[in-house]
C-alpha cells in the first residue's frame, strides 16, 4: 500500500516515500476514475479523493505516478493545468499550495508515489464542479503516447452530507 503524504513534493523526491515500480502497472490496474496514461517516463493516474478538511467546493484529487524509465523522471505537479466544470461552465483550478511547498523534482527510475492535492476554483464557488479534468504533458519531460497533450477528466463525487431528516 502505498503512503499518502503531506504538499511538499521535495519530501517525495528525496526517497523516503517512494516505492518500486513496475513498468504499466498503473496502466493495468489503474483503481481511479479515468484510465491512467503515460507521460514520457511516466505512467500518471488520476482520481478523486476524499479529504474531511477540504472545503466541498474545493476537489480533492489523488495522483498515482510510478516511473518505467530506468533513469529519473522530472515530476512538477505545479505544472499541471486544471479546469473545473461547473453549472455556468469551466473555471480555471490552481494547486491549493499556501506555504509555496510544491516544487519540481525528480523521481527515481522505477519508483512510484501517490500525491493528494487540493484544488481551488480561480472565481470562488458554493459547490464542487461536476468534473476536473488536467493537462499532464508539462508535469515532466517527454510526450505522451498518443503525441498530442493528454486531457485527463475525473468526475468528483458529492460529498455526503448524512441524514438531513
Amino acid at each position: 500500500m502505498l503512503t499518502t503524504l503531506p504538499l511538499a513534493f521535495a519530501v517525495l523526491v528525496a526517497g523516503c516515500a517512494t516505492r518500486a515500480y513496475t513498468p504499466g502497472a498503473l496502466l493495468a490496474t489503474s483503481t481511479l476514475d479515468a484510465p491512467a496514461v503515460t507521460v514520457g517516463c511516466l505512467d500518471i493516474g488520476v482520481g478523486p479523493h476524499t479529504d474531511p478538511e477540504v472545503p466541498v467546493e474545493h476537489p480533492a484529487v489523488r495522483f498515482d505516478v510510478g516511473n518505467r524509465c530506468l533513469r529519473g523522471a522530472r515530476v512538477d505537479f505545479g505544472s499541471i493545468e486544471a479546469v473545473g466544470f461547473y453549472e455556468d461552465g469551466w473555471v480555471p483550478l490552481h494547486i491549493r499550495d499556501p506555504r509555496g511547498e510544491v516544487h519540481a523534482g525528480t523521481l527515481d527510475g522505477r519508483a512510484q508515489i501517490r500525491q493528494n492535492f487540493e484544488f481551488t476554483p480561480e472565481i470562488p464557488r458554493e459547490r464542487a464542479p461536476a468534473t476536473v479534468c488536467f493537462t499532464l504533458d508539462a508535469m515532466t519531460d517527454g510526450v505522451t503516447t498518443a503525441g498530442h497533450p493528454t486531457r485527463h477528466c475525473i468526475p468528483v463525487p458529492v460529498p455526503d452530507q448524512g441524514d438531513v431528516s
